[in-house]
């Protein structure tokens, strides 16, 4: 079915970014939009939710929702369109002419995000004043050098589940049967083509680590498993939530209600079970390729 899917849609423009950030010098980002941090600290930052497909995110982000002071955009356009901004309106190349970005055409491209986010909205008829915006796309990973560009105090929010058990689960969704394809779906064909993927949006974040000042809470799919309301609440002290409302240890109930557009909505509904946790064990012994090559990431997150 995979296969079916993808010669499908095989005319779809695949944008590898981890490759091309290649061609972008990160050490002359951070040094050319640093120069005015004070006047950006007064710019109001969403915090973005981020990780791999399958980490945990829609779970965190049907959590979080359940706060009152919380707005989640769920696997919303927003990045996509200051991309498209940028190519089409500026005619630059995304991301290897990010380091030719003025400062007016960053605070259009920021003007952009907002709108997105206001366009993403109106559904809702909500007023925003007092809320965090919290923003989840997992591969939103590949985009952290533009969004440390537009939000340099941005607070974010990093899933992490065992990599072995990221490109099971992955690889597992059906795509034939899946309703809003896109190109960033097609790495998940084949078992091989998602391990790579991983580990160049991984490489891709190790490298944005080593050059960026990021504040970044990261949270373990296999801890909030087994020590939900602690991780849960640290979480929302990163986020300086104050007054928590205890929804959050019901969000199943809340997820019921709640539009989600990811292969997760029906765990998300079922509330924390175990059942998904270190899952690749069960085919350990054809994993031996992946087994070897996911190693130090294995050994970076400490599994």
């Amino acid at each position: 079915s995979n296969n079916l899917i993808i010669q499908k849609n095989k005319n779809i423009l695949i944008m590898d970014y981890p490759k091309l950030y290649k061609e972008v010098d990160f050490q002359v980002l951070q040094k050319k939009y640093h120069t005015e941090l004070e006047k950006k600290k007064l710019i109001t930052s969403p915090t973005f939710l981020l990780g791999f497909p399958r980490s945990g995110t829609t779970l965190l982000d049907t959590i979080l929702d359940t706060q009152p002071s919380l707005t989640v955009l769920s696997e919303r356009s927003t990045i996509f369109s200051v991309i498209k901004h940028m190519t089409n309106q500026f005619g630059k190349r995304y991301p290897q002419d990010l380091v030719d970005l003025s400062e007016p055409e960053v605070t259009v491209l920021r003007n952009v995000y907002f709108e997105a986010i206001n366009l993403n909205l109106t559904d809702q008829l909500q007023d925003l004043s007092g809320q965090t915006i919290i923003d989840k796309m997992p591969l939103n990973t590949q985009h952290i050098p533009l969004i440390h560009i537009l939000f340099p105090e941005a607070k974010f929010i990093f899933a992490v589940r065992h990599p072995l058990d990221c490109i099971i689960s992955s690889w597992q969704q059906n795509l034939l049967f899946s309703s809003d394809f896109n190109a960033e779906m097609t790495f998940l064909s084949t078992l091989e083509k998602t391990t790579k993927k991983y580990i160049d949006v991984m490489n891709h974040f190790d490298k944005c680590l080593q050059n960026f000042t990021l504040n970044i809470h990261y949270i373990k799919y296999e801890s909030l498993v087994d020590d939900f309301k602690v991780q849960v609440v640290k979480l929302f002290e990163f986020l300086d939530v104050s007054n928590i409302n205890d929804d959050y240890l019901t969000f199943n109930k809340h997820a019921k209600n709640k539009i989600i557009n990811t292969p997760s909505r029906d765990q998300v509904t079922e509330g924390i079970y175990k059942g998904s946790v270190y899952k690749w064990k069960n085919y350990e012994k054809y994993l031996e390729g992946q087994i070897r090559d996911l190693k130090y990431f294995i050994d970076k997150f400490n599994y």
